[in-house]
C-alpha cells in the first residue's frame, strides 16, 4: 500500500471511530439542554455581522430527536426553527436543502463539479447526489415540512422541487451547516456522505467564477460537539467553515494554512458574546 493510500485509510478509520463515539455521546443529551443551547447559539448568530449583512440565507432543518434514550439513527443537533423564524422576520430570503441527483443540475454546474472534483481527488470523481438550496415562501410552509407520525415523532420532508435554486438568485450569502462534531479550526465531521463539503466547495468556486463574494458557511454546534481534544482529522478534501458557533462561543477561520492531519490548535480567535 502506498503512503498516500495508507494515510487515507488511517484518516478514514479515525473518522469512523469518531463518528461512532460522537453519535453515542449525543444520544444522551437531555432535550431541555438542546433547546437551551440552541437558543444561545441562535442569539450569537443574530449578533454576527455576517448574518446581519446577508440577504440570501440558508439553513438545514433539524431533526426532532425526542427524549433519550434515542435510536442510533436519530440526529441530535442544534435546532434551527428560531433561526429560520428570525430570518423571515428580518426580511431575508430563506433557502432550505434538497438532495437531488447531480445529473439533474444544469450542465454548466455539472461540468464545474467535475472540474472541482478532479482537482480535489486527482481524478474526475463524480458525486451521484448533490445539495440544492431552494427558496421557501414562508414560515408556515417550513412548519408544514415537519409531519407528526405519532405523538412526539416527526419526519422532516424536503421543500418542493419547483422552488427556485439560490444559484439562480445570486447565490448564498450566509449558510448554517450541520455536523456531528466541529474543531476549533473550523473543520467539521459529518455523516460521511460529503454532501455539505461538496456543496461548499462548489459554491465557493462558482462565486469566484462569477466574481461574487463567497458565502459565509457557519457551523452550528452544541457544546458537546466541539472537539477540545484535537481528535478531528483534516484531509485535503475536507472543507473548512468560515466560522463555528456554539452557544456564546465563536471560532473563526485562520486562512492560508497548510493542511495537516489535525488543525484543532491552529485557530485564530475565540470570541465570547455577552448577552
Amino acid at each position: 500500500m502506498s503512503v498516500k493510500r495508507k494515510f487515507e485509510s488511517t484518516i478514514w478509520s479515525v473518522k469512523t471511530k469518531l463518528r461512532r463515539d460522537l453519535t453515542n455521546s449525543l444520544r444522551a443529551i437531555e432535550t431541555q439542554s438542546i433547546v437551551r443551547q440552541s437558543q444561545e447559539t441562535s442569539e450569537t448568530i443574530w449578533s454576527l455581522p455576517e448574518y446581519k449583512n446577508a440577504r440570501n440565507v440558508g439553513f438545514f432543518l433539524h431533526d426532532e430527536p425526542g427524549d433519550p434514550p434515542r435510536r442510533r439513527d436519530v440526529k441530535v443537533e442544534i435546532r434551527t426553527d428560531k433561526l429560520i423564524q428570525r430570518a423571515f422576520e428580518d426580511g431575508k430570503c430563506v433557502y432550505l436543502p434538497r438532495v437531488v441527483p447531480t445529473i439533474t443540475l444544469k450542465d454548466e454546474f455539472v461540468n464545474l463539479i467535475r472540474q472541482i472534483q478532479g482537482q480535489i481527488y486527482d481524478s474526475p470523481v463524480f458525486p451521484f447526489l448533490f445539495l440544492q438550496m431552494v427558496r421557501v415562501p414562508s414560515l408556515e410552509y417550513v412548519k408544514s415540512l415537519y409531519v407528526e407520525t405519532k405523538p412526539g415523532k416527526f419526519i422532516v420532508k424536503e421543500p418542493d422541487a419547483s422552488f427556485t435554486d439560490v444559484i439562480e438568485e445570486g447565490g448564498l450569502h450566509f449558510m448554517t451547516v450541520p455536523g456531528l462534531g466541529f474543531s476549533r479550526a473550523c473543520y467539521r465531521i459529518g455523516d460521511g456522505n460529503a454532501l455539505y463539503d461538496n456543496y461548499m466547495t462548489f459554491h465557493r468556486a462558482l462565486s469566484q467564477c462569477n466574481e461574487q463574494p463567497t458565502p459565509q458557511f457557519v457551523g452550528v454546534a452544541l457544546g458537546q460537539q466541539i472537539d477540545r481534544s484535537a481528535r478531528i482529522p483534516a484531509h485535503r478534501h475536507d472543507t473548512q467553515l468560515n466560522l463555528v458557533v456554539s452557544r456564546r462561543q465563536i471560532y473563526r477561520l485562520v486562512p492560508n494554512q497548510d493542511t495537516v492531519v489535525d488543525k484543532s490548535k491552529n485557530y485564530n480567535s475565540i470570541d465570547t458574546v455577552d448577552m
